[in-house]
């Protein structure tokens, strides 16, 4: 269930922030966690502190330095929604994303005709076997942080020869 500002419990979203709230002692660990989020986040901003600069030097506006940024936190909160929404998952079913596969498994080789759609098995078993089941979340979050934040070092180089800036 998601909260938003103001419709939830205070004193429980400070407490999950500021890591006072009990942890649950049943389900599975999350992957993705507060802690690993934020320290990624702040990788990326110190890390960055530079690029940022190169993104001024670049002759981007102050505008796409403000797009550049919320792209990042918009793929960092998105990130983290799907981490807390599995773990909520997980808590209101009792059964991890694994399990889910497990008891779905012969439903979907009914109709994932292995033949019909070679590539998807293919891809479907080797993410199996690579995580155990079904996909890590930290390496997703990882390996799509830095696709995004090379995309976004392409932007800065082209716009150093190509300076754009959009309308008001």
């Amino acid at each position: 269930m998601v909260e938003y500002s103001g419709s939830g419990d205070p004193a429980r979203s400070l407490a999950l922030m500021w890591r006072t709230a009990e942890r649950p002692s049943r389900g599975a660990k999350p992957a993705l966690t507060v802690d690993r989020i934020v320290r990624a986040a702040i990788d990326v901003a110190t890390g960055k502190a530079s690029w940022l600069c190169r993104c001024a030097d670049a002759g981007l506006a102050e505008i796409e330095m403000d797009a550049v940024l919320s792209l990042v936190l918009q793929y960092v909160h998105g990130a983290a929604r799907v981490s807390v929404e599995k773990s909520q998952a997980e808590r209101q079913t009792g059964m991890t994303d694994n399990d889910w596969w497990m008891a779905h498994q012969p439903f979907l080789a009914k109709i994932g005709d292995a033949a019909k759609y070679p590539l998807a098995t293919a891809v479907g078993s080797a993410a199996g076997a690579a995580f155990d089941g079904t996909i890590d979340p930290g390496f997703a979050f990882e390996f799509g942080l830095r696709r995004l934040l090379d995309g976004i070092e392409v932007f800065v180089n082209r716009s150093a020869d190509h300076p754009s800036r959009p309308g008001p």
